[in-house]
């Protein structure tokens, strides 16, 4: 929600309304169904639903449809990543993102514009993370850009989470996210 919240006040460095829609997954089914369909795909052999979940784990990863297309190993990868340029390109045109995007949105939306980043560095200067160890690399890089330790050491970051009790590796929680913690913010106490 905090995502939403940026990327409605920011949305214009990102080509979109305030207005934008947001994508639940049923829409982003249909959305994906009619591109594959659009692109003549067949069914039987490319799945819109595993399309989309392929799109989704990129999203997770921070790997947008021009690095994806770059990245493909061999047909079906190809495919995959074409229906996630073309899916892109009709929500964009719908003034649209999928939940994906909020996270993937407003990291690059950071990363691009340091002074924004910086804004909402100041707004937040107290974060707290439950259940870290569930986090993927979308919310690790949230996270590093609210909080990075090297050019932000008056933010107060507050991570809970328990190695142990990880679950979501299925939908690309990373667990080294929480084995790594202290290295990676290394003024961090462990309680």
């Amino acid at each position: 929600s905090v995502c939403v919240r940026i990327l409605r006040r920011e949305a214009t460095v990102l080509g979109f309304t305030s207005s934008f829609s947001i994508y639940d997954s049923a829409d982003s089914k249909r959305l994906m169904t009619l591109v594959c369909r659009d692109l003549e795909l067949d069914p039987k052999r490319v799945n819109p639903r595993g399309v989309l979940n392929w799109v989704s784990n990129q999203k997770n990863e921070l790997v947008d449809q021009d690095q994806a297309a770059s990245a493909a190993k061999n047909s079906l990868e190809e495919t995959f990543a074409s229906c996630y340029g073309e899916y892109q390109r009709r929500l964009r045109a719908a003034n649209a993102m999928d939940f994906d995007d909020l996270i993937m949105n407003t990291v690059q939306l950071f990363g691009a514009w340091p002074e924004i980043r910086e804004n909402y560095r100041r707004r937040f200067a107290h974060v707290l993370v439950d259940e870290y160890q569930d986090t993927n690399h979308a919310q690790y890089s949230l996270i590093r850009e609210l909080c990075d330790p090297d050019n932000n050491p008056e933010a107060d970051l507050m991570v809970v989470g328990d190695s142990d009790q990880s679950i979501y590796a299925f939908r690309g929680a990373n667990i080294r996210n929480i084995l790594e913690f202290e290295t990676d913010f290394s003024n961090a106490k462990t309680v």
